[in-house]
């Protein structure tokens, strides 16, 4: 087990000397499909369902955090 987490903390630091590793490095590609799709009009790369669940889940998780921005309206 130990040798799996030297070896991945090796291609870890690989990745961020190369710039290639960062928080978002997931977004880039999925922006990439998402606009591939849309030239091929193909489906998007996340269903439509699975959209709308991860957003009510983000404002339910808001709601809880910031109860009195989100029921006054105002930052």
């Amino acid at each position: 087990m130990a040798g799996r987490y030297f070896a991945q903390a090796k291609k870890n630091i690989g990745q961020f000397r190369r710039h290639e590793f960062h928080f978002f490095a997931g977004m880039s590609k999925l922006l990439e499909l998402f606009y591939a799709g849309i030239r091929a009009d193909t489906p998007p790369p996340i269903p439509y369902s699975e959209i709308l669940r991860t957003a009510e889940v983000m404002d339910r998780v808001i709601e809880q955090v910031y109860p009195a921005t989100v029921a006054g309206g105002s930052r």
